[in-house]
């Protein structure tokens, strides 16, 4: 029985590691499409897509540092320094940004 218990415990964790892993996939898929949106000149839909990173991924650094991007190419400097900005201060609160990744956000 301890083996049954045993697999089912390694089954939950591995199902538990495909979530994260395709949610962070989405992360991913949505945060370079503002990349490209911003490379082929459509601001007003990477802002949007910034908005539903901000809204779906709350407690990732993705929609900042996109906001950023969206405002610098839209020549609004000091917004996109304003979300840069708020990207370092959310590198320096949340666990594995080292001082190199809070720099990188400025």
């Amino acid at each position: 029985m301890q083996t049954n218990g045993h697999k089912l415990n390694e089954y939950i964790l591995y199902l538990s590691w495909l979530d994260v892993l395709f949610d962070r996939t989405e992360l991913d898929q949505l945060s370079n499409s503002v990349v490209d949106l911003i490379k082929n000149d459509k601001l007003d839909e990477a802002e949007v897509v910034s908005k539903r990173l901000l809204k779906e991924y709350p407690d990732q650094i993705d929609c900042f540092e996109r906001f950023g991007q969206v405002y610098e190419a839209r020549g609004e400097k000091h917004i996109a320094a304003d979300y840069y900005q708020k990207a370092a201060d959310f590198a320096k609160v949340m666990p594995g940004f080292d001082k190199e990744g809070v720099e990188y956000c400025l």
